[in-house]
């Protein structure tokens, strides 16, 4: 029986992973990804045009077209028809249903740090940088990196994922009782 894994949160056995990418205002599980998504000021749900399909996301101002938030492709397919979206406080809250594998496991189901598949063609933007999105959110900044091509970069990834095979090793011994 595989053991579920859990990544951050509230009894998480990992720290939550840090996101990139041009929007960092969300956070995941294994079926599903929550985007928080501060709106201009006086936004109301009739401004908005949301197209959700299964590899895409585009939000944007019905007055004008304005985009707001596109990111295509989506780390992963998701079930375009069960993703909802509620406007709270002056912030768009969607939650995207992901398309769960047969036979996949709990880490296979975690997008990690980015929102965005990426690769030729893709599209990821918002009208908010990332440090603006978290202070609208009242949260912490990401943090800033080194360009991964500066060379300083590679020498930052190697040790975090080295610190996360640890970590893996670790919860994994822990839970077989080793």
């Amino acid at each position: 029986m595989p053991v579920p894994v859990h990544f951050g949160g509230p009894g998480g056995l990992l720290p939550p992973i840090p996101k990139d990418g041009a929007f960092t205002g969300w956070t995941e599980d294994e079926e599903s990804c929550e985007l928080k998504l501060p709106l201009p000021p006086g936004t109301k749900k009739a401004d908005i045009n949301a197209s959700i399909t299964p590899t895409s996301l585009s939000v944007a101002l019905r007055a004008g077209g304005a985009p707001l938030l596109i990111v295509s492709p989506l780390a992963a397919r998701i079930v375009s028809d069960e993703t909802t979206w509620f406007l709270e406080d002056g912030v768009m809250v969607i939650t995207l249903a992901k398309m769960q594998g047969v036979g996949a496991t709990s880490a296979a189901q975690i997008w990690g740090r980015s929102l965005c598949a990426g690769g030729p063609g893709s599209t990821f933007e918002c009208y908010l940088s990332p440090a603006e999105v978290a202070a609208r959110l009242g949260i912490e900044p990401p943090p800033q990196r080194a360009p991964v091509s500066d060379g300083t970069g590679w020498a930052a990834l190697a040790a975090a994922c080295a610190a996360a095979v640890v970590a893996v090793a670790t919860a994994v011994l822990l839970l077989s009782g080793r």
